[in-house]
């Protein structure tokens, strides 16, 4: 995710479900962060990913709701925004996996103040790059996907 003041990094987990990691383990990094940086930011948060057993998804649907709420805290007292509003309006958000030998970078759609979605013809294009792709090369992408945000 990223607006005009951060870029944060959150790892998630699961199988086939997703689970956001805790608060504390993403990252959060000034919107000017250097494109070596950024990757290497994305690379550790990546592999911090793990696929859980269907006791430990049952817990983190249970909990979801909580870690969320506790990140928006975290970012709005860290960042001063007076409000949700100030800091969602320009939220971007993208979504990468490591799969098959190589990164795939999927740029969402802004619906709502909080959300964000993917349509099967929505003409965004993802964006495909090899595994050995170098940190500042990583970054990049990373930008450009946030670039091709809607």
């Amino acid at each position: 995710m990223a607006n005009a003041d951060f870029i944060c990094i959150k790892s998630e987990s699961g199988r086939g479900a997703m689970r956001l990691g805790s608060p504390e383990t993403c990252v959060v990094l000034d919107r000017d962060v250097d494109d070596p940086a950024l990757g290497r930011a994305l690379r550790s948060q990546l592999a911090k990913s793990r696929h859980l057993t269907p006791m430990q998804l049952l817990e983190a649907v249970i909990s979801v709701e909580r870690l969320y709420k506790s990140w928006v805290t975290r970012m709005m007292e860290q960042f001063q925004y007076r409000n949700r509003r100030a800091m969602f309006k320009s939220m971007k958000a993208c979504m990468v996996s490591l799969q098959a030998g190589g990164f795939v970078l999927r740029p969402l759609h802004h619906d709502k103040l909080e959300g964000w979605s993917r349509t099967k013809d929505d003409s965004i294009q993802d964006i495909d790059l090899p595994e050995n792709v170098t940190p500042a090369e990583l970054g990049a992408a990373v930008r450009q996907a946030f670039a091709r945000c809607a």
